[in-house]
């Protein structure tokens, strides 16, 4: 599973292309499905790198 979040919106951008692409209703939907996955996936990692970093220069200032 990927961990950085450039790549997840990658792998959105390449569901919605497939998704464009698809001849069936339900594969377009399956692919829109697995591309609002990727872009969630993405934003959680956002979210959880910036909560690192905040407590990594919390750390830091109680530590100096």
């Amino acid at each position: 599973m990927p961990g950085d979040p450039k790549e997840c919106r990658q792998r959105a951008a390449h569901c919605i292309e497939l998704a464009n692409a698809a001849k069936s209703e339900n594969d377009k939907r399956r692919m829109m499905e697995l591309a609002a996955t990727w872009v969630r996936l993405a934003d959680e990692l956002d979210r959880a790198q910036t909560i690192i970093a905040e407590n990594i220069a919390l750390y830091n200032k109680t530590t100096a």
